[in-house]
């Protein structure tokens, strides 16, 4: 089968497996909203089971793509594990939030195992997603030289920032501001303000969580792309 044939078919097979993903995750997160809402708790069944849902599309595409497939899911996902354990122990997240994040980051995760064969080997590997979360298949060796190593490493990291699990963490924290803001507000309006109440355990966090999944999916790192327009609005005039 000629190279470009074969791109065309694999890009068509990540993209709908991909795609499956999120539309088998969004119920369940969904339902966790609902959960949350109204008793504060999600139960462990809703991630056991969407967790269980998804993964055959896991298998498929590490039938399809390799097993380091299976690797850079793990990876991502453990990675992400550590970060919801310090939050956890900080009390910056509940249990909830933690573990939807997580499964975020192993279903949905950032190539992880191109940025460390470029690191260590410089190469990419065609293992698996660019910025938008769709796949990217790419092996090219380069040389260690500031012209080229520069840039390619900016690349990754921006790959990195704008990965799903990321997108959906910064999202998810600036979706969580802007709902605190109008309920303060509104409070306010009521004789009630209470903006520590608001950010502590009464907040329902899976909302928020939603919302910044959803926009990682469709639009990507929504914080640092303002952040990005910020500064080069500023540097500019």
């Amino acid at each position: 089968m000629p190279n470009f044939i074969k791109f065309v078919f694999e890009t068509d097979i990540l993209s709908v497996i991909y795609i499956g993903k999120i539309l088998l995750f969004l119920p369940f997160a969904a339902l966790a909203c609902l959960h949350d809402l109204r008793s504060r708790t999600v139960p462990n069944s809703v991630w056991v089971i969407a967790a269980a849902a998804m993964f055959p599309m896991i298998v498929i595409e590490a039938a399809v793509f390799g097993i380091h497939v299976l690797f850079n899911n793990a990876a991502a996902g453990f990675l992400m594990f550590l970060w919801m354990f310090v939050c956890f122990r900080f009390k910056i997240f509940g249990g909830a939030d933690c573990k939807a994040f997580i499964l975020i980051a192993f279903f949905f995760p950032p190539d992880l195992l191109s940025f460390v064969s470029f690191i260590f080997f410089g190469s990419f590997t065609s293992t698996g997603y660019v910025a938008s979360g769709f796949p990217s298949f790419v092996y090219s060796p380069v040389v260690y030289s500031p012209a080229v190593y520069t840039p390619a490493i900016y690349s990754l990291i921006f790959d990195l920032i704008s990965s799903v699990p990321v997108s959906a963490f910064m999202n998810s924290l600036l979706a969580a501001a802007v709902f605190s803001l109008f309920r303060l507000l509104w409070d306010f309006k009521n004789g009630s303000a209470s903006l520590v109440k608001w950010l502590g355990v009464e907040m329902p966090f899976m909302l928020p969580l939603f919302v910044g999944f959803v926009t990682a999916v469709l639009f990507g790192n929504f914080v640092f792309k303002l952040i990005s327009l910020i500064l080069l609005s500023v540097f500019y005039f």
